[in-house]
């Protein structure tokens, strides 16, 4: 299943939201995560989540590497990260 940069976005902001517990409306796509209030565990569990997902090894670094919900989208869609039989 190939997911487009736009369902990617929502899954990451679905995903962002349980690990943090708040609405998936409190965290907008252009705003950085780090503002969003996303620290280093919360970075390793998203990490953990994407690698389970997209079947890939993901280092939490990427978090802060690509900022946002649209800037981590459009890297795991740039990069064909989101496009495994796996995902679900």
């Amino acid at each position: 299943m190939h997911m487009t940069t736009a369902e990617i976005r929502l899954w990451l902001q679905q995903e962002l939201a349980g690990l943090m517990e708040i609405a998936p409306s409190d965290l907008p796509f252009d705003i950085a995560l780090t503002k969003l209030g996303v620290d280093s565990l919360v970075a390793v569990r998203l990490a953990g989540v994407i690698g389970e997902r997209f079947a890939i090894v993901v280092e939490p670094t990427v978090m802060f590497d690509y900022p946002s919900i649209d800037a981590l989208a459009a890297y795991l869609h740039s990069n064909n990260l989101a496009s495994t039989p796996e995902a679900v």
